[in-house]
């Protein structure tokens, strides 16, 4: 504990230990036949690891990466060495390799394949015996060579797109991966030759991401706008859905293949020629996992959620016990937006904006219908992906603003109805191009006011300059107000309201914007001198401050003075907001949840 003003900070502990599976495969055992299955795990709380594990001894082993997280590409080599692909490595995304005849080699790094990409989706291995993966941000292809060590960067695979997110091996040799996220297509690679073309023209091109696939029968499969192909020599052969294969991690001697796998340390197998399934047991020991939102629940419960992998977490201040007891939706990626209603609290999450209510005082027992709990009621509608925003609004309703799915640009705003468990009523483009970052209903003007992001979906660059600020009128359902509080400000990070007042932060200027709520005008701006304002995280208190967070403090705003001051400044800097109650301050610092006790 740190002393800091007349409270003190405390670190509550690591709330969700378990790691995510990024990917899975069958392979080979020390002696070279495919008697393991791997998995590969990412966690933030130390590197990647790998656990090898054979179902036949009950045997699991676990291997931890000296670097690196994100282990999406996992392969084979024709070594027989498994191979391991990271995203987000520092600087570049690596390879690694794990040699199963020399297990006391653990993980090694082999290398980063190109200067410029952060993701390995995943790998495939070529006819030429090569190693191919495909790469975000600029959608390149790249190779490594284990017989002789050479890693190689064959360049973008298209001028524009920002992913190839999936490779697949043609069984004449040919590469083939699938391009997206704005326009799609499937490019086909020659390694002969190096020579690379679409498979669609771009006048043809759809929206979202090819998809590409390795089958059973040695052949390459691919799908792009709802039309399936076999890929044969450069080019897609059309062939109806009933006579596309499905994707092939490979087989146990006995034929048996991966079902399903669990980050509870279980999976199962399937026999394809019975349908058998079993089920098989692993350990692992994970680090921890980002705390990625914070916000308030019932009774005073602190409510939060990790990423990568998606689950919840609550912590009772009145107890101490902090219980993470699973993933409260039928997605996986991260909550971004969390709300108490009366015994239950409301989660939106990414993908897909995925909603559910939960009751944290009554049996875990997820499902889709309203007697579940958690009740996985579903996606909200056109326009969302990511729910930052998720507050109380006019009549009872809920408003949920987001940014916008993959490859398009202009987010939107739902208002959902939690008595009939329903979207009402949903607008795109509020803020045209724009998502919806920052919500706040005014009961005293009757407006809802609201922040901006300028950025799309994934895979795209923005359309707008600058982020605004808007009112929005829910009884003539028009927006009433729309300014940009600064020139090149890219995102407003949160809103509050006070004494007649909307009180907004953006950056990456770190400024706070004042307008009142009447007049509709700017009163007041000012640089934020604290550090850089943290999403979801302002709020009016008791006392009649408002208090935010940013990645260096706990500050406060006179809303009559507007006076910012630093209220207190944490052991360990804060990335996630946020909840205040009497208890304290909430936020989560890495895999850590702090509080700051009044």
């Amino acid at each position: 504990m740190a002393a800091a003003d007349a409270g003190e900070f405390q670190d509550l502990g690591v709330p969700v230990s378990k790691a995510m599976i990024m990917s899975s495969m069958i392979g080979p055992d020390g002696s070279g036949q495919n008697n393991c299955v791997y998995l590969a795990f990412h966690q933030d709380g130390a590197p990647s690891f790998l656990v090898q594990t054979n179902p036949l001894t009950g045997e699991s082993r676990q291997f931890n990466a000296p670097s690196g997280g994100g282990p999406w590409a996992l392969c084979t080599g024709p070594d027989g060495k498994v191979y391991m692909g990271s995203c987000e490595t520092q600087p570049y995304a690596a390879m690694y390799v794990f040699d199963p005849a020399r297990p006391g080699d653990g993980i090694r790094l082999v290398g980063q394949p190109s200067a410029s990409e952060t993701y390995l989706w995943q790998f495939t291995v070529g006819k030429n015996g090569k190693i191919y993966g495909c790469t975000y941000p600029q959608a390149k292809l790249v190779s490594y060579d284990p017989a002789t060590g050479e890693l190689a960067d064959h360049g973008r695979m298209d001028p524009v797109e920002q992913y190839s997110r999936v490779i697949a091996t043609g069984a004449d040799g040919w590469i083939y991966t699938g391009i997206g996220m704005v326009k799609a297509n499937i490019v086909a690679y020659n390694p002969q030759t190096g020579e690379h073309h679409g498979l669609i023209p771009d006048d043809e091109r759809p929206a979202g991401c090819g998809d590409v696939w390795n089958a059973a029968d040695g052949n390459a499969y691919g799908t792009l706008g709802g039309k399936h192909y076999r890929l044969v020599g450069g080019r897609g052969v059309e062939i109806t859905e009933a006579e596309k294969l499905p994707k092939f991690t490979g087989a146990l001697r006995d034929g048996r293949t991966i079902a399903t796998t669990s980050l509870d340390g279980w999976y199962t197998l399937v026999n394809p020629a019975t349908g058998q399934v079993t089920r098989h047991e692993f350990d692992y020991a994970g680090a921890g996992s980002q705390v990625f939102v914070v916000g308030k629940g019932p009774r005073g419960l602190i409510i939060g959620g990790s990423a990568v992998p998606l689950q919840v977490f609550c912590y009772d201040p009145a107890t101490g016990k902090l219980d993470n007891p699973g993933n409260p939706t039928a997605t996986e990626g991260e909550i971004y937006s969390i709300l108490p209603w009366n015994e239950y609290v409301f989660v939106c999450a990414y993908g897909g904006a995925y909603l559910s209510r939960w009751n944290p005082d009554a049996p875990w027992d997820f499902g889709t219908t309203p007697t579940n709990n958690p009740y996985g009621i579903g996606n909200v509608g056109d326009g969302h992906l990511r729910p930052r925003a998720m507050v109380n609004g006019p009549d009872g309703t809920i408003l949920i603003g987001s940014q916008p799915p993959y490859g398009q640009w202009g987010g939107a705003m739902a208002v959902f109805d939690p008595v009939q468990s329903k979207v009402v009523e949903n607008y795109r483009h509020l803020v045209q191009d724009q998502g919806i970052n920052a919500l706040a209903y005014d009961p005293e003007s009757k407006l809802v006011w609201g922040g901006s992001s300028v950025y799309g979906g994934g895979g795209t660059e923005p359309k707008a300059d600058s982020c605004v600020i808007f009112a929005w009128d829910p009884v003539t359902k028009r927006k009433v107000l729309e300014i940009t509080p600064v020139a090149g400000d890219l995102q407003v990070q949160a809103v509050a309201l006070a004494q007649g007042k909307a009180f907004f932060t953006s950056v990456p200027s770190q400024t706070l914007t004042v307008v009142d709520t009447t007049s509709r005008e700017i009163v007041h701006q000012c640089r934020l001198d604290i550090g850089y304002p943290l999403e979801v995280s302002l709020e009016l208190w008791t006392d009649g401050r408002l208090y935010g967070l940013s990645d260096q403090c706990i500050f406060t705003v006179d809303p009559a003075t507007y006076q910012v001051s630093r209220f207190a400044t944490p052991p360990a800097a804060p990335q996630a907001g946020w909840a205040m109650t009497e208890t304290g301050i909430y936020f989560g610092s890495g895999v850590h949840l702090w509080r700051y006790a009044w």
